[in-house]
């Protein structure tokens, strides 16, 4: 091969390989284009997923207000789920229907859920989800922290609870609801812990009438758009008796303008409507509750007072009857199961159903005066309200039912007790006929009574005293029932005829009364009597006057049924005998009806013996009296033990314990009973002096005694209704600054409200 063969192919070589570098290096520079694209790619793959992700979990609603933070332990029950229909992220969280029922309650408002009710122990706030409660307070303390009591623990964990909410009133992005469920669980703690302090064996933890229950809902906020935060539900009628629960009383209830505001006892609750979703209330803490004397009383009765509707003692006390009325606003009335004094037209129906004239009507209707030493309203409600305090707890505070203002600053309703006991020994006294075994009970009663309390109300009465005043009741209604319910109403509505007449009569020297008044009777009687008298008495002698011109003036015209009576009313005495004509007329017919009962099952129960000469049974059988039609003359009822003679005329012979002793082999505690701690009845008079005796208050006139049965008989029935008063009100408490706003349509109402 030549040189010129071997250069041309060497020049061959060198083309081919310079060709094959410059191939290889697009292929690299290809190749790591590629892979820059792919990661370019990828990185923007993960940037619009990530994009994408980020508007899904932006666009779940409510997801941030879910934490921890905001719900506390409910945060746990909170979760997502993606909804590939929509291609987003809903959100649920779990938040508590709150609802108040009794202990043994069934019926629930969310099917399959499980239910509790709070007790304030730590098992309840671990299902209420709520953290443990405060660490006890230390042990040891300087002399200067005790109490004036000696009771320092219970002074040091208020101080404790105390710092421990000024540490936590600074989470105000947490839900309200979670402090109210915070608030319930304390209310049952510290009133347990009150209650186990009170020193006396009959105090009973046991569990209450009404308790508040909770329930957890699974909710989204997909459901309810408007809401940004977790609520909590429960109705119109149960937030209302949550806030009477927990000690707070409403100064606005407006729902026209749909504006609700309640407070008291260091908290608040305030509400309003939300457009697309409805009625929602927030709750506050204002400062440090307590829930130790002053705690409700957890009765079930709670669910009606506090919408201004109380039950009386002639509704029955199964709780059919009562969770029937509860259901739903109350319908007409025609027979005086519940008293409503929410507002001035439903106490102007209340006192209708009573039987009050229009004029005593009108004094509500017309804002007339109607105050002696307490709104009258008051009176009523201690003469007829069911006893709503529970036996063997300690508690005795209520929500007002009426519209008027509770204030024992100005007056004393154990004063008055004691004066009733004076007035009733002198009116018995006084009696020219034998004294019925009533009012001698009554007289017991009271009596024994006057020894357990204490004179001054600087001193709480204790479980025992107050467990005497429930008995003491309890008595008092066997005795009111026992009598002819039209006859105790016909005492009743007078004595607030004549009551409202001498609050609103001026006393001697100034204008004359009203016309309102001076209707009221359709004969004045010469002897206006008028309350402005109390006006210039001092406090320390306003329960002597009061008493005295009530036993002395007021009773009087109350039990009168002669036309010829200067202290009466013609046309109310009239009344009053063709009432006590009806109901004597009435016991006779039921008497025949039962002995001619009796005398048709005797015949039944007889053997035959064959056909009598006149063709009929039972020959030789007395035969029957014919029944006494409605138009004969009234039967008087059969005589009582008194008329018998078997009751003792107080003369200062009567000796109760010995009686009582003969009479019943097991006495109750107003007999010197087998129950050591109950208050034994005095055998004496009491110490004091009756009005007008041995230099006390003079009242005036001498009291008249009873001239007939029926008045002895009416003058029985108005001094149980005034000592069940004193007693009722001396067993139930309300605060200075609740008052009724009008609201009794709700009783029942299960409008859903929102809580935030």
């Amino acid at each position: 091969m030549d040189l010129t063969t071997t250069t041309a192919a060497a020049g061959t070589m060198t083309a081919t390989a310079g060709s094959t570098i410059i191939v290889q290096d697009d292929d690299n520079i290809e190749a790591n284009a590629s892979i820059a694209a792919l990661i370019i790619a990828t990185i923007a793959f993960f940037a619009a997923v990530a994009q994408l992700t980020q508007s899904i979990i932006s666009a779940a609603r409510g997801l941030p207000n879910c934490s921890s933070d905001v719900m506390g332990n409910w945060a746990r029950a909170t979760s997502r789920n993606f909804k590939w229909s929509e291609f987003r992220l809903q959100v649920f969280f779990e938040s508590p229907v709150i609802f108040l029922a009794h202990y043994r309650n069934e019926r629930v408002p969310v099917p399959g859920a499980p239910a509790w009710y709070a007790d304030g122990t730590d098992d309840s706030r671990a299902r209420f989800r709520l953290g443990p409660k405060p660490a006890p307070p230390p042990e040891t303390t300087s002399s200067s922290t005790m109490s004036s009591t000696g009771k320092q623990n219970g002074e040091l964990s208020a101080r404790h609870l105390r710092l421990q909410e000024r540490t936590h009133n600074v989470d105000n992005e947490r839900v309200s609801w979670l402090k109210l469920l915070e608030t319930i669980q304390k209310m049952e703690d510290m009133a347990s812990a009150w209650e186990r302090q009170q020193e006396s064996p009959r105090v009973s933890s046991g569990h209450p009438d009404l308790v508040v229950w909770m329930q957890p809902k699974k909710r989204s906020f997909d459901y309810n758009p408007a809401v940004k935060k977790p609520y909590a539900n429960t109705t119109i009628c149960h937030i209302v008796e949550l806030a009477a629960m927990l000690g707070l009383y409403w100064k606005l209830f407006d729902r026209d303008a749909n504006k609700y505001r309640a407070e008291g006892n260091g908290s608040s609750l305030l509400g309003t409507r939300v457009d697309e979703l409805g009625i929602v209330f927030v709750f506050e803490a204002t400062g440090h509750p307590q829930f130790n004397r002053n705690r409700v009383i957890p009765t079930s009765a709670l669910k009606e007072v506090c919408f201004g509707n109380v039950p009386t003692i002639f509704r029955p006390t199964d709780a059919a009857s009562d969770a029937a009325i509860r259901g739903g606003p109350l319908p007409e009335q025609t027979d005086l199961m519940t008293l409503q004094f929410g507002s001035r037209q439903e106490i102007a129906q209340t006192l209708n159903l009573i039987g009050c004239n229009t004029a005593t009507r009108l004094y509500y209707l017309q804002e007339k005066k109607h105050i002696h030493l307490f709104p009258v309203t008051f009176e009523i409600l201690g003469m007829l309200g069911r006893t709503l305090h529970l036996l063997g707890r300690p508690f005795t505070y209520l929500p007002n039912p009426t519209i008027f203002e509770w204030n024992r600053q100005s007056f004393s309703m154990r004063r008055m007790l004691e004066q009733f006991t004076a007035s009733l020994s002198g009116a018995i006294e006084s009696f020219h006929v034998t004294v019925p075994d009533e009012l001698n009970s009554v007289r017991d009663y009271a009596t024994a009574l006057l020894r357990a309390i204490p004179p001054s109300e600087r001193d709480p009465l204790q479980p025992t005293q107050l467990e005497l005043l429930h008995h003491t009741l309890s008595l008092l209604d066997e005795l009111l029932l026992q009598k002819d319910k039209a006859v105790v109403l016909d005492v009743l509505r007078r004595h607030l005829q004549e009551v409202l007449v001498a609050i609103n009569t001026p006393a001697e020297g100034s204008e004359a009364p009203s016309a309102a008044s001076s209707s009221t009777r359709s004969s004045r009687s010469p002897r206006e009597i008028s309350f402005d008298n109390l006006l210039d008495v001092p406090p320390e002698y306003r329960e002597v006057e009061f008493m005295a011109m009530y036993f002395e003036e007021i009773r009087y015209r109350v039990i009168s049924n002669t036309d010829d009576d200067a202290y009466g009313n013609n046309q109310a005495a009239e009344a009053s005998r063709a009432i006590q004509e009806k109901s004597d007329k009435e016991k006779a017919q039921r008497k025949e009806y039962h002995r001619q009962s009796f005398q048709a099952a005797s015949i039944r129960s007889m053997p035959l013996t064959g056909p009598s000469a006149s063709g009929g049974l039972g020959e030789g059988l007395p035969p029957q009296q014919p029944a006494r039609r409605s138009t004969d003359a009234p039967i008087r009822p059969p005589p009582t033990a008194a008329a018998r003679g078997t009751s003792t005329p107080v003369a200062g012979t009567r000796k109760p314990a010995e009686d009582a002793a003969a009479a019943d082999p097991d006495p109750s505690p107003y007999q010197g009973g087998r129950d050591e701690t109950s208050p034994k009845i005095l055998t004496t008079q009491p110490t004091f002096r009756p009005p007008g005796h041995d230099g006390g208050p003079q009242p005036g006139k001498a009291p008249r005694p009873p001239r007939n049965a029926d008045e002895v008989h009416r003058n029985s029935i108005w001094c149980i209704l005034v000592l069940r008063m004193i007693c009722w009100l001396l067993l139930h408490n309300f605060d200075k600054n609740d008052v009724q706003l009008s609201k009794s349509g709700l009783v029942g109402n299960r409008q859903p409200v929102y809580i935030m």
